[in-house]
């Protein structure tokens, strides 16, 4: 599942989520972060291996978990999609 997640140092990320006892698996993370024109998305510690697996993150260090809304979800899915798909546009 797709959440946004606010961690108690105030950082804000999305990713695919696995719940679990005491925290969650996240994997695909991104960085939410302001820019000129609203929010953007950036790779999560992009000197670290944390793209190329899940990383597991305890409940005392979340503030909450919530859902995105559903453009920032599609500009996630479009950055984190395994797969290349047309613009949506009508072929005449």
């Amino acid at each position: 599942m797709i959440k946004l997640i606010r961690l108690m140092s105030g950082e804000e990320i999305i990713a695919n989520v696995v719940d679990k006892d005491i925290g969650i698996e996240v994997s695909d993370v991104s960085l939410i972060v302001p820019t000129e024109k609203g929010i953007g998305l950036m790779d999560y510690m992009p000197y670290s291996t944390i793209s190329d697996s899940t990383t597991f993150i305890k409940n005392d260090f979340i503030a909450f978990v919530t859902e995105p809304v559903d453009g920032l979800k599609k500009q996630y899915q479009q950055i984190h999609s395994k797969l290349i798909t047309p613009n949506q546009s009508i072929i005449t």
